[in-house]
């Protein structure tokens, strides 16, 4: 129990029985006490007001519609084909509504199974027979949060204005106007009461949420809504349930329960003060200021504006119903006004103008229209003959029974001199001793140098690998084939069960060369694993060996180091446990 605080569910319960003086084994009275709780809390606290710790925030996705490949549909019967069944992320289309392209009735699918073509509908279809029919699938339905009581504001980014929340006659009245095929992002939305996806057991299941139904609601692309809401409170039963509220306003639940108490102990004294008190606590907090609040305002019908003002404000029209005869209802073309003077104006948006008008005195249809010939002219441009054809730098074109004048010099090799390309098609080479090099042939280079400009991979030492000119070969460079010298790997080795020290060799190396060798060991014995790091140091004399390991099970192996000749040994010594060890090491010498 919390000091000082009235901070969870058995703190207010004790602060309760403390007053009352109830009797910690009077358990039939401590139950009274916490439903006095929780009816305070639940029906009288929480419904006095909107207030700020009840706010919820989520947002939804409205799903687009669905009309991948087409279906068949048949007169007088309920089954619908489609020719692809929705993949599994699309999931079961029940409760969607169906409809043919061209046809106005719309259906209410009473059936479908995720990943199959078969949709059924609750009523007969009406239409003609056809076999490859352009449909949609779609919902105007989106499922709120189980704890979302009623909404407050539903917005998206698609809309300068949040949508209007209606009443479900208003918003029938509204979609009979703009048809339920009327395709849009949503404007409208209704908060229909609870809805239970499994046969109800009892009011307080918490699985059940509202449904919010919007209106239009058939789009090509998805629309996440935004949604602030007052939730649905549950009510408090373990002992560490804290109430929604701020901690400073729990005391009001603490009045309230003793008020019920006190007035079914016949003491209207004590159960009066603590009504004032009870009553007193919850207008101070329903009168709370928040920091920045909004200020009341009027705001006509968004129909009513559209209907009083005509064509002058056409795009709030266009945002309730697209253009065109909707519902039997013909909407006229806009006015548009006239003898304007623009300045300094940005056009953001298309801006057509009709051919023959002129523009600082340029027809921009004609002069649009001679600039999109020349772009994509190649013959007869920029001057040159009829039947000519530009030839360009950075193309690859044949050139037929062109004669080469002037300047007939062609230039082989930078730095090098050119060669003289006359008129029978002979090419005379600068230097006597030169030769032609051909793309598809193969020939050899002699004395040639690969340069960077040449785009040749030159011998640079510093490098992992290295293009040998002389050999024509890709070798390791000078770095990689001294690291691969000093790096090895050993191994798989077994170190014999029960084994002593002599002669017992692990690893070695020339120490005359490496003064220190690095060595990670890997050591299986049966079911034991061990990774080792091991350090030998020789000064050709003696050597000394520095360990570090990480075990899982008993090893037992021991190493140590000698001088034998030339070569530093690594020797091991094994224990008596049955079972041979197998050695796998990587060796790193200096």
């Amino acid at each position: 129990m919390a000091a000082k605080k009235l901070l969870d569910f058995i703190d207010i319960v004790n602060a309760v029985i403390e007053e009352l003086k109830v009797q910690s084994s009077d358990t039939v009275s401590i139950n009274t006490i916490k439903r006095d709780i929780n009816m305070v809390y639940i029906d009288e606290v929480v419904p006095f007001a909107r207030f700020k710790w009840l706010e919820g925030y989520v947002e939804k996705e409205h799903k687009e519609y669905y009309n991948v490949g087409t279906c068949a549909v048949t007169p007088t019967s309920t089954t619908v084909t489609l020719s692809i069944a929705p993949a599994a992320i699309v999931g079961s289309k029940t409760n969607y509504w169906f409809s043919v392209e061209g046809y106005g009735e719309i259906y209410k699918i009473s059936s479908h199974t995720a990943l199959s073509t078969t949709v059924t509908l609750t009523s007969p279809y009406t239409g003609i027979l056809n076999a490859t029919a352009s449909y949609k699938i779609w919902t105007d339905k989106v499922n709120l949060p189980t704890d979302c009581r009623e909404t407050l504001e539903v917005w998206h980014d698609f809309d300068r204005k949040p949508m209007e929340g209606r009443g479900l006659k208003d918003l029938r009245r509204i979609m009979s106007m703009g048809g339920m095929k009327s395709e849009a992002r949503p404007v409208y939305y209704n908060t229909a009461d609870f809805y239970d996806p499994v046969a109800p057991t009892a009011e307080t299941e918490t699985n059940r949420y509202r449904l919010m139904q919007v209106y239009p609601s058939l789009s090509n692309l998805p629309t996440t809504l935004h949604i602030s809401y007052i939730k649905e409170l549950t009510a408090l039963d373990s002992d560490g349930d804290e109430p929604a509220m701020p901690i400073e306003d729990r005391i009001v639940l603490v009045y309230g329960a003793l008020h019920r108490a006190w007035s079914r102990e016949r003491n209207p004294e004590e159960a009066a003060r603590n009504y004032q008190l009870f009553n007193a606590k919850l207008a101070r907090m329903a009168g709370k200021v928040e920091d920045s609040i909004d200020k009341p305002a009027l705001q006509p019908d968004a129909i009513y504006i559209n209907a009083k003002r005509g064509s002058r404000i056409a795009g709030l029209r266009a945002r309730l119903f697209p253009a065109g005869n909707i519902g039997g209802t013909s909407y006229a073309a806009p006015t548009y006004a006239s003898g304007i003077t623009l300045n300094g104006g940005t056009i953001t948006a298309n801006f057509t103008v009709s051919p023959a008008i002129t523009i600082d005195g340029r027809d921009l249809s004609v002069d649009g229209a001679n600039a999109d010939a020349h772009i994509a002219a190649s013959a007869n441009v920029h001057g040159i003959g009829a039947s000519s054809s530009v030839v360009g730098t950075q193309t690859t074109q044949t050139l037929t029974n062109k004669i080469l004048s002037g300047n007939t010099a062609v230039t082989l090799i930078s730095g090098s001199g050119t060669a003289a390309l006359n008129t029978t098609g002979t090419i005379t080479l600068p230097n006597a001793t030169d030769t032609l090099v051909g793309k598809a042939t193969t020939d050899t280079l002699t004395n040639k140098t690969m340069v960077a400009s040449s785009n040749a991979i030159t011998a640079t030492v510093g490098r992992l690998a290295q293009f040998n000119v002389s050999t024509g070969n890709l070798e390791a460079s000078a770095i990689v084939a001294a690291a691969l010298a000093s790096f090895e790997l050993a191994g798989p080795l077994t170190l014999t069960d029960n084994t002593a020290v002599a002669a017992s060799t692990a690893y070695t190396f020339v120490h005359a060369t490496y003064k220190t060798a690095f060595l990670f060991v890997k050591l299986v014995r049966g079911a034991n694993y061990e990774s080792r790091w091991v350090q030998i140091v020789t000064n050709g004399a003696t050597a000394q060996v520095s360990e570090s390991a990480a075990t899982i099970g008993a090893m037992g192996v021991t190493f140590t180091a000698d001088i034998s000749g030339a070569n530093c040994r690594l020797l091991y010594t094994t224990t008596s446990t049955g079972t041979n060890a197998t050695l796998n090491l990587a060796a790193y010498k200096l």
